[in-house]
């Protein structure tokens, strides 16, 4: 019985391998053909891949409605798109909802939820987003006023590349 189980879970793990290896394939080729400009052909490769919560189908596919690449333009669409990848984890795609809900293009203005995926994203890491939360956090957007955590994160900005804004300095004293 054992033994059987153990072959059970080798075909299962080599099927469902062989699925992910199969998507990133044609993840490939979607890729590939947005590089040749053929953005219909990349569309009628992401849009299924996309359906099927693969994340960075999904940032592609929102960058193709941003642009109007091989579809007609759509911020609505993109930020359905980037919203589902920002829900996967996406830090890229939590930055650019976030933008989109903070100044309304695609999804109804809203600074909380704008704030919230900002934060998702800066404490992945990404220094842009830290940025964006540092000035969310000085300047009451979608949060109260914090100036110490507008410093704590312009600080992370800043140790991850980004150069300090002058308010920065200030209320650091540098």
């Amino acid at each position: 019985m054992k033994r059987f189980m153990v072959i059970g879970a080798l075909i299962a793990a080599t099927a469902f391998g062989g699925w992910f290896g199969y998507r990133a394939y044609q993840y490939d080729m979607a890729k590939q053909a947005v590089m040749d400009k053929d953005y219909v052909a990349a569309h009628a490769i992401l849009k299924p891949l996309a359906e099927n919560d693969h994340t960075l189908a999904q940032e592609l596919l929102a960058s193709l409605y941003s642009a109007g690449d091989g579809v007609e333009k759509s911020y609505e669409t993109a930020a359905h798109w980037h919203e589902r990848a920002a829900d996967n984890g996406s830090a890229s795609s939590q930055l650019s909802i976030g933008g989109a809900y903070s100044e309304g293009y695609g999804v109804p203005q809203d600074d909380v939820r704008g704030f919230y995926y900002t934060q998702l994203s800066a404490k992945q890491g990404l220094p842009e987003a830290q940025y964006n939360l540092a000035v969310m956090y000085l300047t009451g957007e979608g949060v109260g006023v914090n100036e110490e955590e507008a410093v704590r994160w312009m600080s992370k900005a800043v140790e991850n590349g980004i150069a300090p804004p002058d308010w920065y300095n200030e209320l650091t004293g540098q």
